[in-house]
């Protein structure tokens, strides 16, 4: 096993491009301990000016602020899940380590917008179920779970054909394991791989860890089982920022990353400009100075010369070198605007309509919601393997939100929205799903809470019949006071 640590060429190809958003992302420190790797040494400068070089040159974090941002808008709303009662119990806890589902979907979305991909195993505890009751599975939370893989982790895959569909038929992760060392506080790092493929049409894994001499050897190997029957496909899905799937793809904030770093490096040379030029440089001429003597500066000293031609004076920078510096600043603050960081650019909400900031805002939507779609998919494709493992039935589906572009509905868009419905173009549940898009209806609310609500204030509704001009009038004040106009 001398060429288990060898990667996918995809791998390979991508690890410096998630190194390289992982240092971004994680800040200022991560940046400056990277040094020349974003920094380049300026030329004659010794190792003590280099770091000092790198202390002095801010890194203005917009690729952290943008993931923030957009991550955010996707948590904004509570995902929509369709799930068996049997799993509703898991959900508070879906990887046995404290993590609720929702919390696992953040995890993903924020995974697949710093590097675009990110791994889910599902497993459950090697205990065979056959042997034991449900009641006692249950006490012991022998059960399935997840867990999560980072895009570094997955070292190496391979496809074919299972059962007529291109699936995974290996999958090797490198993980490292935290174990207790010789003394009471002492923990020792193990890395080991583990290796999910498919043998003789079984689901197998085996681990490998390494001995003194650096080869990796077997440690373990099973079969696992579900309702002591061995799997025919690995429960190992593969979430990118557009597809679920084997192939690696360009993490969606590199450009802006590259910028980001462009920017970090016009300013550390602005930052070093002005450090050298910022303040006036004393310079004599006509003096003869002696060995050890110095002169003193500031308003306590003068300066009184024997030779009438002696001159003093400030050497002061001037020219445009700063002011290009400054304006390369900016530029790159405006294609990282361009590019997702919407936050960084000027604010221009009061020269541009709404229309107009929705069309320049459509692409990272789109963008957005793409990953919300993969996400969602990636995940309820392990929710239903978790329900295959523990022989429960029933739809399931977890849907994240995409209703991030939609702005809060007008007053004169309300009034023609609930005319259109008042003359029987649509019925009342299609109002009810625009108004909660134009976040007019409260966010959770379900269709029949507020007609039970609007029931309780105003005259009844029947659904298939015209509204009564009371029952108009009610709904309309009511809608109308809720938008303030």
């Amino acid at each position: 096993m001398a060429k288990l640590d060898i990667t996918h060429e995809q791998h390979a190809a991508h690890a410096p491009l998630w190194a390289k958003c992982r240092d971004a992302i994680a800040g200022q420190h991560a940046v400056h301990m990277a040094g020349e790797a974003y920094l380049p040494k300026l030329s004659g400068q010794t190792m003590s000016e280099y770091r000092s070089y790198v202390m002095r040159s801010p890194f203005f974090n917009a690729a952290k602020r943008t993931l923030d941002s957009l991550s955010g808008l996707i948590a904004a709303k509570q995902a929509k899940k369709e799930i068996p009662a049997a799993m509703t119990q898991w959900l508070d806890d879906i990887t046995l380590e404290g993590t609720t589902l929702d919390g696992l979907a953040f995890q993903i979305i924020e995974e697949q917008i710093a590097v675009g991909r990110v791994g889910l195993i599902v497993e459950h505890p090697s205990l065979e179920l056959d042997a034991i009751t449900v009641g006692v599975a249950e006490s012991l939370n022998l059960r399935p779970y997840i867990r999560i893989y980072r895009a570094e982790s997955i070292h190496d895959w391979r496809t074919g054909s299972v059962g007529g569909v291109q699936k995974l038929t290996m999958v090797k992760l490198y993980e490292v394991l935290q174990l207790p060392g010789q003394t009471e506080f002492e923990t020792i790092s193990m890395p080991q791989y583990r290796i999910l493929d498919l043998f003789e049409g079984a689901y197998r894994v085996r681990l490998f860890r390494q001995d003194g001499q650096g080869e990796w050897l077997l440690t373990g190997e099973s079969f696992p089982r579900a309702r002591g029957q061995t799997l025919s496909e690995i429960p190992f899905v593969i979430i990118n920022s557009s597809s679920c799937g084997a192939q690696a793809e360009t993490p969606p904030l590199l450009d802006l990353i590259d910028q980001n770093l462009a920017h970090y490096r016009n300013t550390a040379d602005l930052e070093h400009g002005l450090h050298f030029t910022g303040l006036p440089t004393a310079v004599l001429s006509g003096v003869q100075i002696e060995p050890g003597q110095t002169y003193a500066i500031g308003s306590t000293a003068a300066w009184v010369f024997p030779d009438p031609a002696a001159k003093a004076e400030y050497l002061e920078f001037q020219g445009a070198g700063l002011t290009q510096l400054m304006a390369a600043i900016k530029d790159k603050e405006n294609r990282m605007a361009v590019l997702g960081a919407r936050m960084l650019s000027d604010d221009k909400k009061a020269a541009e309509s709404s229309d107009t900031m929705d069309m320049r805002t459509s692409g990272e939507r789109s963008v957005l919601a793409s990953m919300s779609r993969v996400a969602s998919m990636g995940l309820t494709a392990a929710l239903r393997i978790m329900a295959q493992w523990a022989g429960v039935s029933g739809q399931i589906e977890y849907t994240l939100n995409r209703d991030f572009g939609m702005k809060r509905l007008g007053g004169q868009e309300l009034t023609a929205l609930v005319g259109a419905w008042q003359a029987g173009a649509f019925s009342q549940e299609t109002l009810f799903d625009n108004l909660s898009q134009g976040q007019i209806i409260m966010d959770g609310k379900d269709f029949e809470t507020e007609m039970a609500q609007i029931a309780d204030a105003a005259p009844t509704l029947v659904q298939g019949t015209p509204p009564s001009p009371q029952s108009q009038n009610g709904l309309m004040a009511r809608l109308s006071s809720m938008l303030g106009v």
